[in-house]
């Protein structure tokens, strides 16, 4: 049953988001073209000279900044329309009355909006990277993905990796926990889960003040104490994950009226 519901929540992202995410791509293989063409071309002070080595660059690269920021409003979007809708709006009845548990739809949902947001990414790494490689020497590439991918910098990339992975499981789970919280109260509920949402921030920051261990406390060089140092946050976004996970399931479980 989590198989049908991970496959509904993907049938339900319209063909407008993926098209958006593909016009990231387009529009950066254009503009990394006109930007090719325009290198290689003589200046030209003419009116027609001034459009099409100024304006033109400028204005798709507005377009391209746009395309950018809207799929990644888009996506947060998604995240949040689908949790809402799906279990505090209309369609919350049907789904909430699924044989499946509290835990199968929470996490269906997870695993979801995660893909998402990392399919989202990769989108954006590939239209930056389409962007900008074409201008970069082949020889000074070789160089810095060299010096990038040494061995000894291979366990911080594993950590960093790692920490993202749950550090944007923890994001997600806080912004289903601040719904969730918003949906206590009887008016407001958006307005609430908002402020939810920015106090449990704060309270995050407010704490990491008096626990996070200063770098320079731990011994060792500078690669070694950046490895402890994603080590400690890993647990940290570990501790957040769960929290806001069973807060979450909580609020769902039993204190969510379905009828």
């Amino acid at each position: 049953m989590f198989g049908k519901l991970l496959k509904y929540e993907f049938k339900s992202i319209g063909k407008w988001y993926l098209g958006l995410n593909v016009g990231v791509i387009v529009l950066a293989a254009i503009l990394s073209f006109t930007l090719t063409i325009l290198s290689e071309s003589p200046d030209n002070n003419s009116l027609t000279g001034v459009f099409f080595n100024e304006l033109l660059p400028l204005t798709l690269s507005l377009v391209f900044g746009v395309l950018i920021s809207t799929s990644l409003v888009a996506t947060l979007f998604i995240i949040i329309n689908r949790f809402n809708k799906n279990i505090f709006g209309r369609e919350g009845y049907l789904t909430l009355t699924l044989p499946v548990t509290s835990h199968q739809i929470i996490l269906s949902k997870l695993f979801f909006s995660v893909l998402c947001t990392f399919f989202n990414i990769i989108i954006l790494m590939i239209g930056i990277a389409i962007l900008i490689l074409p201008r970069i020497d082949s020889e000074h590439l070789h160089k810095a993905m060299t010096a990038i991918f040494k061995m000894e910098y291979l366990s911080i990339y594993a950590h960093g990796l790692a920490y993202v992975v749950f550090m944007t499981i923890s994001g997600t789970l806080l912004i289903y926990f601040a719904i969730s919280i918003g949906q206590l109260f009887s008016n407001n509920r958006g307005l609430k889960a908002f402020a939810a949402y920015f106090i449990i921030i704060i309270l995050l920051n407010i704490i990491n003040l008096y626990v996070n261990t200063d770098m320079t406390d731990f011994p060792g060089n500078d690669l070694t104490n950046m490895t402890i140092f994603l080590r400690y946050a890993i647990v940290e976004q570990l501790i957040t994950s769960a929290l806001f996970y069973l807060g979450t399931h909580f609020i769902i479980k039993n204190k969510l009226n379905i009828q």
